[in-house]
């Protein structure tokens, strides 16, 4: 328990004052605040839930939405030119990244995912996922972008089946995709990769809801025919997604309770199932489940849900499109959770 002497009116840094620990284990967790009084008679409390499912570091509060943005929908302000006019408009969002995960290497990326909205006008778009290195100008206070750090060899070209659905395309080279990402601040995003545009660009997902509690603005559009960035007061539905977490905790440096052994090893030797296609569009193939291990799947809202394995597969198709969390206890009585998304 940590407690704190206060002052009336007294504004405290949270992230500073409030205890850090390592969370090691994927699921729900609650955080319960209590304020007493000098004589130990409470006068307030609060509380707050959250929870980890995967490795995925998506700034944003939702996962897919009917709102839309992108280069197409804003203009440079010198030549007053819309974007999807020319090759190489860029968009993207920043992700700080700090290292209260404990790898001594980098962060490598894997992949990217964009919520592709369902619009009819993105058909025919092309783009690359990219990742660039950002850092802040101390005097101007500035954004600075940097060093490509991430990309893909294979553009995706958008066609009807990626409309209305999260897309995840992979990195494939670039120095992050050997070495990682160390702490830092990075632009994650794509760009538009098609020779002749003609109006083309890309829409993905927009999140207006985050963007009424991020404080500044952090996202930012490239023009292919202005060369320069611009930040916009539009949130992109944007995540990172890792290759390298086998364990999610947090904590201040020097803090304990979580072990650095290989997932094997931790698990005592059991076996977690494979799964795959994760993204889906309602079927996932299983694979190592074993007959003494449990498996569950629990909707956004922690219902749960009617599921079986028939053949190695687990049919989701007629659940909505969302986020799902498999449970899977093991036959040592541990439990291992794997977020599943439909599209």
């Amino acid at each position: 328990m940590q407690q704190d002497s206060l002052l009336i009116n007294e504004l405290i840094d949270f992230q500073l004052s409030l205890p850090r620990y390592r969370l090691c284990n994927l699921g729900n967790y609650k955080a319960d605040f209590f304020i007493y009084n000098n004589g130990g008679a409470p006068l307030d409390s609060s509380y707050f839930i959250f929870e980890i499912t995967d490795s995925i570091y998506l700034k944003s509060s939702v996962s897919s939405t009917t709102i839309a943005t992108g280069p197409g929908l804003f203009s440079d302000t010198v030549l007053n030119q819309t974007g999807g006019t020319t090759q190489g408009d860029r968009f993207g969002t920043l992700f700080a990244i700090n290292n209260g995960l404990g790898l001594t290497s980098g962060y490598i990326p894997s992949s990217s995912s964009f919520f592709v909205s369902n619009d009819t006008a993105n058909l025919g778009a092309e783009i690359v996922p990219k990742i660039w290195k950002t850092s802040i100008d101390s005097v101007s206070k500035r954004i600075v972008v940097g060093q490509l750090l991430a990309s893909s060899f294979v553009p995706t070209l958008i066609d009807s089946s990626h409309l209305g659905r999260i897309i995840s395309p992979t990195f494939d080279f670039g120095p992050a995709t050997i070495n990682g990402l160390s702490a830092g601040k990075y632009i994650v995003g794509f760009e538009s990769t098609l020779p002749n545009p003609n109006g083309k660009s890309l829409l993905i997902g927009r999140d207006t809801l985050g963007e009424s509690i991020q404080p500044d603005r952090t996202s930012f559009v490239y023009f292919g025919h202005d060369t320069n960035w611009y930040s916009i007061n539009h949130q992109p539905i944007i995540g990172l997604n890792f290759a390298n977490l086998p364990y999610l905790w947090f904590g201040a440096p020097g803090a304990t309770g979580c072990s650095t052994v290989p997932v094997q090893e931790a698990n005592n030797n059991q076996t977690f199932p494979t799964i795959y296609p994760n993204p889906s569009t309602g079927v996932f193939i299983i694979e190592n489940f074993e007959t003494n291990q449990m498996l569950h799947v629990y909707d956004i809202n922690g219902r749960l849900l009617k599921t079986s394995i028939i053949n190695g597969r687990l049919d989701l198709s007629e659940q909505p499109k969302g986020i799902y969390l498999l449970r899977v206890t093991l036959e040592n009585g541990e439990v291992v959770s794997k977020k599943l998304m439909k599209y």
